[in-house]
């Protein structure tokens, strides 16, 4: 398309002529008859006249301008509404074309998004990790998108076996705490298993019944073979610690596996 320009008149404006040197010498002429003049009380109402009078000469002043103005304004406003009237025709034509470009546009964005969507990658992440609008920009190739796609994967795995163990260690459930990692951050994970924790442990805290033993009653010894599993008798040993209970050769027992 040839571009279209556009071709006005050399502005050679004309200067606005008047009669610069007679005012500037009778408002000369009126200030020096007035400088330093000083009004008695009775010349009040001379005063009130003059100052009429001089008043009267800014007045028709400002008003020529303003005439001239309005005048040189005349043709510019004239150029400018019909220079706006032909940019609106261009507008109509920029928005038809931009609303084109971007239908378009988000045409190829969602196919290129539905497409990434359906890789193995992607699919393999997709429970734990949202869609990146970044990863439509032209510099994430296949090749780069899938990497890091891998990588993504290698990092939710090392989270879930990490909350595993620790779930395990502080005798909680995994599963929720795997659930959470879809809509949460790892970091946010990890501070609500802690609180949790910590929340469990303050529970039981107030659920256990505070014992006193009379230590100064006859001790009595008794021999059982206790059936539980490891974590069981564990718990039970240490609340037979907390009672003042001596668990006898604790150190030397072997937990043996029961067959069913």
């Amino acid at each position: 398309m040839n571009d279209i320009i556009i071709k006005t008149n050399e502005l050679g404006l004309p200067v606005i002529k008047w009669n610069k040197n007679e005012i500037v010498d009778q408002v000369n002429n009126l200030t020096q008859s007035y400088q330093g003049l000083v009004f008695d009380a009775e010349q009040l109402p001379t005063a009130k006249n003059d100052l009429a009078q001089i008043r009267k000469v800014k007045t028709n002043l400002n008003d020529e301008k303003k005439r001239v103005k309005k005048l040189w304004n005349e043709n510019y406003t004239t150029f400018e509404n019909e220079i706006k009237e032909v940019m609106g025709q261009v507008d109509s034509i920029i928005v038809d074309i931009d609303t084109q470009v971007k239908e378009f546009e988000s045409g190829i964005k969602a196919q290129r998004k539905n497409e990434i969507m359906n890789f193995e990658e992607f699919e393999a992440i997709s429970e734990y990790s949202s869609f990146n609008e970044d990863w439509l920009l032209k510099k994430w190739d296949d090749k780069k998108l899938k990497e890091e796609f891998n990588a993504i994967k290698e990092q939710i795995d090392s989270s879930i076996n990490t909350l595993k163990m620790s779930c395990t260690t502080l005798n909680l459930n995994p599963d929720n705490y795997i659930e959470k990692l879809k809509t949460m951050t790892y970091e946010q994970v990890v501070q609500r298993l802690n609180e949790d924790y910590n929340l469990i442990n303050k529970k039981q805290d107030k659920e256990e019944v505070s014992v006193s033993f009379d230590t100064s009653q006859p001790v009595f010894e008794l021999t059982r073979t206790l059936k539980g599993t490891e974590q069981q008798l564990i718990a039970l040993k240490q609340y037979a610690e907390k009672i003042g209970v001596e668990w006898i050769k604790w150190k030397n027992l072997k937990i043996t596996q029961l067959k069913n």
